[in-house]
């Protein structure tokens, strides 16, 4: 049965084949299907050597620290790395990761004081309150964008990624904000906050009838054209 799944010489009938030779060349092949195996295993392990730390934990027989982690999960921390390029070079101590800089933003409304994390930030571009226009980041007969494409076309497309920063220091100087931006919601998207129960937040400002003031709005909503980022006038 297993002989005449065999290759063998021509003119060797299978039949006649020895159980001998049969078990033999069964072994063999088995051998082969195994090492074949074993290197397609290891193959494709190392292929991952950077993100699983492979190498070095087999070596030693220990398990992998963090085995808790899914695959997607290394590959988002190696994207925000950077990419492989950017982990080889962490590995070899040529790249070093420095703390964001807004880990010491100072802001008048801090909302880590709270409990809220801030997700991302930058720090004051805005010189003048007087100078703003508002922009639209609707397109053709859009009512409404969801906020993380309103963010995406705030950094790539329209030159309007302010953050809070920006916001508070329109705020103080808030008596020179031009009154034709009054009717809008003024979003500034370059601050991304989360909350204690995981929503993620924008600032924004608004008129209140008598003044200006600050509030964040969550970004998981849509944003209508009562919203309006803004810039400084070209």
């Amino acid at each position: 049965m297993y002989a005449s799944s065999l290759i063998l010489p021509d003119g060797l009938d299978p039949n006649t084949f020895s159980e001998g030779w049969a078990s033999f060349a069964i072994a063999k092949s088995a051998l082969f299907l195994g090492h074949f195996l074993l290197w397609q295993e290891r193959h494709t392990l190392l292929n991952l050597r950077e993100a699983r730390n492979y190498r070095a934990n087999s070596s030693k027989g220990e398990s992998m620290k963090y085995g808790e982690l899914t695959l997607g999960q290394m590959e988002a921390i190696i994207n925000k790395i950077g990419g492989m390029e950017s982990v080889r070079r962490l590995l070899a101590d040529e790249l070093v990761i420095s703390p964001p800089l807004f880990v010491n933003a100072i802001l008048k409304r801090d909302m880590r004081k709270e409990g809220w994390k801030l997700l991302e930030h930058t720090m004051r571009c805005i010189t003048s309150a007087a100078d703003l226009e508002a922009v639209s980041f609707l397109r053709g007969r859009e009512d409404y964008t969801n906020g993380e494409e309103m963010v995406r076309r705030a950094r790539t497309e329209l030159d309007t990624n302010y953050s809070q920063e920006d916001a508070e220091f329109l705020l103080d100087h808030q008596n020179e904000i031009p009154t034709e931006l009054r009717p809008y919601l003024l979003v500034f998207t370059a601050t991304i906050w989360e909350d204690s129960d995981g929503h993620r937040l924008i600032p924004c400002i608004h008129w209140n009838g008598e003044r200006w003031g600050l509030r964040f709005d969550w970004l998981d909503g849509d944003f209508g054209s009562r919203y309006r980022l803004v810039r400084p006038r070209k």
